[in-house]
């Protein structure tokens, strides 16, 4: 529903050769909001009235002052206010009055300011412009794109919990770290065929409550839900909600694409999923990772070394780089990465598996987050993961296992079985970063 107003207010008035009326109103509706309009015309004479009110159909200011001389100011002004069920609009001219003597000043003052403010709400109906329900999301809107429709998607799971209060991923990603003494991220990859129960969400939500005080983050790798259609995307939906609001998700999606393509990839990630950090592929530029990055509470990983054999054959080609010297391409991707890093919510996507190429890459990324898969069924070095993945203080590493974890055991107790798995790995981690001296405090 909008609301329009119009008005007259007769405020606080200034006359010294000019008056200024200040009017403040609470508009009610079905909405509530709140204007504010300055009036400035001409007067004669000397004079200062103060008054203040607030008005909710018709209101009266009363107010003293002093004067010396006598004038009249008069001016116009609008004030414009929004609130929770609509917007109103007050269009309305002020009088400020100054009448009075030297005897006033020495003696006594006095005066009296009356305003009133008249609303008229609007039901529905052909005349009036409704605007769209839906706004545009926030990434879209610092881009300048636009979205439509009507109400909220199906799917939002903790899109709004999650926002509120506003955190940023690097402020979410630390505290858990620092809380649970973890850098160990929990892939939630489930695959039905390995699974020792059939049910997807229940199995998930099995291993969050096992795992919860131990990991730093988790990490849904998209595939294994969208393989089972609309009842893994549901499954999905289960599992973040299962996920304690103090974890950080990163939503392994890896996207990356041109235009409104990618505008709806990040919305689709952020404001429909919930999650709070996702990986994408750098393939196609910057511009095709644009609309990620513009949500700069959020994370971004982008891809640089993967943990695949395959990765050294496009990944470990040299290349000329922006500054003319020749390096490998993964490295130039980490060089170009960082200066993509505007609103610092930049990180990148190391392996495990190429413990070399981690430690040139910490290198380059200083303080930025590297996430680390690998670990586990893909045989990566975890000892080196922390040692050449860390940051400066021994943190900033999200070293990820999933199958060694979701399937420690076939049978009833392997949620026990991930729980006791996942312990030894951060175990592991721990104690190398106590011989980094790097420990917890």
């Amino acid at each position: 529903m909008k609301y329009a107003g119009v008005g007259v207010s007769v405020g606080v008035g200034l006359g010294v050769g000019v008056a200024v009326a200040v009017g403040v109103g609470v508009f009610v509706g079905s909405g509530v909001g709140v204007g504010i309009g300055v009036h400035v015309g001409a007067g004669v004479g000397v004079g200062v009235q103060v008054g203040t009110g607030v008005h909710v159909g018709t209101g009266v200011h009363v107010g003293g002052g002093v004067f010396v001389g006598s004038g009249v100011g008069v001016g116009a002004g609008v004030a414009v206010g929004a609130g929770g069920g609509g917007a109103g609009v007050s269009v309305g001219a002020g009088v400020a009055v100054a009448v009075g003597s030297a005897e006033h000043a020495a003696s006594r003052t006095a005066s009296a300011a009356a305003a009133a403010i008249i609303f008229i709400s609007f039901l529905p109906s052909p005349s009036c412009v409704r605007l769209p329900d839906a706004e545009p999301s926030a990434g879209a809107a610092r881009l300048g794109y636009t979205t439509r429709g009507a109400g909220n998607p199906p799917h939002r799971p903790r899109a709004s919990a999650r926002l509120a209060p506003m955190q940023t991923f690097l402020e979410r990603l630390d505290a858990a770290a620092q809380r649970n003494r973890s850098l160990l991220c929990v892939g939630l990859d489930p695959w039905p065929p390995a699974m020792p129960i059939a049910d997807v969400a229940a199995f998930n939500r099995a291993i969050i409550a096992a795992t919860t005080g131990i990991v730093c983050a988790y990490k849904p790798q998209w595939a294994f839900y969208e393989a089972e259609g609309v009842a893994g995307l549901r499954a999905l939906e289960a599992t973040i909600e299962a996920i304690p609001h103090e974890i950080p998700i990163i939503l392994d999606v890896k996207r990356g694409d041109l235009g409104n393509t990618s505008v709806a990839y990040a919305k689709a990630a952020f404001e429909t999923w919930g999650a709070d950090a996702v990986t994408v592929n750098p393939y196609q530029g910057r511009d095709s990772l644009q609309p990620f990055l513009a949500y700069g509470e959020k994370g971004i990983f982008v891809l640089t070394r993967t943990s695949n054999p395959g990765g050294v054959d496009f990944q470990a080609l040299p290349v000329r780089g922006t500054d003319g010297e020749e390096r490998p391409l993964y490295e130039e991707v980490a060089r170009q990465a960082m200066t993509w890093n505007d609103l610092g919510n930049v990180g990148l996507v190391t392996g495990a598996t190429a413990p070399e190429e981690l430690a040139r890459v910490r290198r380059i990324a200083g303080e930025a987050p590297i996430l680390i898969p690998g670990v586990g069924a893909q045989g990566g070095d975890l000892e080196g993961a922390v040692r050449n993945g860390a940051d400066a203080n021994g943190r900033r590493a999200i070293i990820t296992a999933a199958r060694s974890v979701l399937y420690a055991s076939r049978g009833s107790d392997f949620a026990d079985a991930a729980r006791a798995e996942a312990a030894r790995l951060r175990g592991a981690i721990n104690a190398e970063l106590e011989r980094m001296g790097k420990g917890w405090r």
